[in-house]
């Protein structure tokens, strides 16, 4: 149990602006993955790589697994490096990577080109992990770390409600030439003849959409995150442990132009020092790179010295040893199973919704059930439209939570205990999932029964989802040691993104055997179990000893 402390006095000395900075680059990461998938399916089509429409999906598939599988490969890479160069070089060639891979796929004219733009950005991209650690480094006070952990979600949630509105953007009624044809028919010949007509000189905007139909969404997403990069180079600052006394030209740039504007603006580390000669030195390495304070108290030393003494300081060989220490590795394996079963849910609880009902008579909407108990097949017969408002609602449910309910949660319990009680729920509403098809018609009246049943069912995935997530991001974030923080967080996304490329593949060959073979609840009592084996892994995690006297006092 945590030391009860008011909502005023948790929020005293935070952070705000660089986790604003921070927020303003994350928010760009989740508009940029979801922007696609409202037209994705008919990119895909127009590409014409798929024989039958039934191929579609397929090969839509494979476009969104590409980006999983390779952010899975790289992600550790850039976590090693942002301990080794620091984490804003990492961030901002993520950045730039991931503007040039949505401009990329925006012109894409095939669909191998639309594979390797999405393989590219998973590959150039581990700026998650690299913004968790920054986060929990710029909130170091115990009172703040797991609120400002909590942004990554919450920013995730709100990138996910509006990256799909991009695709109001994709041209979807272009014509494939520049003349229409009419059809008269001839009463000599006795037989309809078609007639070629020019249209009108369409414009360069329109003949451009047309061409390139998918570019202008991808353009308006590069866009934010370019300027995100921006941003990033002017405002944001390194917080690696020695580098951040390293000189920021960018952040100089941005310090003027804050100071313009009226607001004031510290000193910068290395302008605090004194030019002096190599003589005047009178502290070696060591002190340098164990404490950055003596550095400024002494009142000597060079830009350039230490610069160069801190990057001589970061090892550049990969920690792994580090992962095998029970405290990193438990706290990973919950991360990836929890991961894994909320992926699976996400995607597969739409794809149950949508599924035909299974009737005697599937024409007479009130025809009996073909499930009983054992036996259960078929979904809920929903079209798109109503999955749709239940994934946008359920969306801001979960940033409502965030905002809410988070802050209450995280002054009121220690971030161990939380997360373990957040567990228990998923493996009993994974279970209860297979029985909503007997809400539906005729065993009740109206389909609002089936739909209030979805509804809560999603709002309590969500709801936990929302306050899980954060718990373990800071669980994992506490168990490595500071110098390699970025190194365990990007395992961590690691092991998400390969959760996000196995989970879907293996469940959804499980949800087919079961539809097959009429036994539905398998394929949700089977990853209610893997919850249960996440609930049995928290017995391992150590928790976070927090000792608020080692930061400043409460007013």
């Amino acid at each position: 149990m945590k030391t009860k402390i008011s909502f005023r006095e948790q929020l005293a000395g935070f952070p705000v602006w660089q986790t604003s900075v921070i927020s303003m680059i994350r928010f760009s990461e989740p508009i940029a993955f979801t922007s696609l998938f409202p037209y994705m399916y008919f990119m895909v089509k127009d590409f014409g790589v798929a024989e039958t429409d039934e191929d579609i999906s397929k090969y839509c598939g494979y476009i969104s697994s590409a980006f999983a599988f390779f952010q899975f490969l790289c992600s550790v890479h850039w976590g090693h490096y942002a301990d080794v160069i620091g984490r804003k070089p990492v961030l901002l060639i993520g950045l730039l990577g991931t503007g040039c891979s949505m401009l990329a796929f925006g012109f894409s004219s095939s669909f191998w080109m639309a594979f390797a733009s999405r393989a590219f950005m998973g590959a150039i991209n581990g700026n998650v992990a690299v913004i968790r650690t920054m986060l929990g480094e710029v909130a170091s006070d115990p009172r703040h770390t797991a609120l400002a952990l909590s942004l990554v979600p919450l920013l995730w949630q709100v990138g996910c409600i509006i990256g799909p509105l991009s695709g109001y953007l994709v041209n979807t009624d272009r014509a494939s030439s520049s003349a229409t044809s009419i059809v008269v028919r001839d009463t000599w010949m006795h037989k309809s003849v078609s007639y070629l007509v020019p249209l009108a000189k369409r414009s360069a905007f329109h003949e451009f959409t047309e061409k390139y139909p998918y570019a202008l969404s991808n353009i308006v997403v590069a866009y934010f995150i370019f300027s995100s990069l921006l941003i990033a180079i002017l405002f944001l600052e390194e917080t690696h442990e020695t580098l951040k006394y390293r000189r920021d030209y960018g952040l100089e740039i941005g310090d003027r132009i804050r100071r313009h504007f009226g607001y004031t603006v510290e000193t910068r580390s290395w302008n605090r020092y004194t030019r002096v000669t190599e003589n005047d030195i009178h502290f070696d390495t060591y002190e340098l790179n164990s404490s950055a304070s003596n550095v400024s108290e002494s009142g000597s030393g060079t830009e350039n010295q230490m610069g160069t003494k801190h990057q001589k300081h970061s090892d550049t060989s990969y920690p792994w040893r580090k992962l095998m220490t029970s405290k990193v590795f438990y706290a990973l394996l919950s991360n990836f199973i929890m991961a894994f079963h909320t992926i699976v849910a996400d995607e597969l609880f739409p794809v149950f919704c949508s599924s035909s009902i299974a009737r005697t008579d599937p024409s007479d909407p009130m025809s009996p059930l073909l499930s009983k108990f054992p036996h259960i097949v078929g979904g809920l017969g929903k079209d798109s439209k109503q999955v749709g408002n239940v994934l946008s609602i359920t969306g801001l449910v979960g940033v409502i939570v965030v905002v809410f309910v988070y802050p209450y949660l995280d002054r009121k319990y220690d971030a161990l205990t939380s997360y373990k009680a957040l567990l228990v729920p998923f493996s009993a509403i994974y279970a209860l999932i297979p029985f909503l098809v007997f809400t539906l018609t005729p065993n009740y009246p109206t389909t609002q029964t089936s739909m209030h049943a979805i509804y809560a069912i999603s709002f309590a995935k969500t709801i936990l989802g929302s306050l899980g997530f954060p718990q373990i991001f800071l669980l994992v974030h506490e168990s490595a040691e500071p110098g390699y923080r970025a190194f365990i967080n990007g395992m961590a996304l690691s092991f998400t993104s390969f959760a996000r490329f196995l989970a879907p593949t293996i469940w959804g060959t499980i949800m087919s055997f079961s539809q097959a073979h009429g036994i539905a609840w398998f394929t949700w009592w089977s990853l209610g179990a893997v919850a249960i084996c996440g609930n049995y892994v928290t017995s391992f995690i150590s928790p976070i000893a927090v000792n608020l006297d080692e930061h400043d006092d409460i007013d």
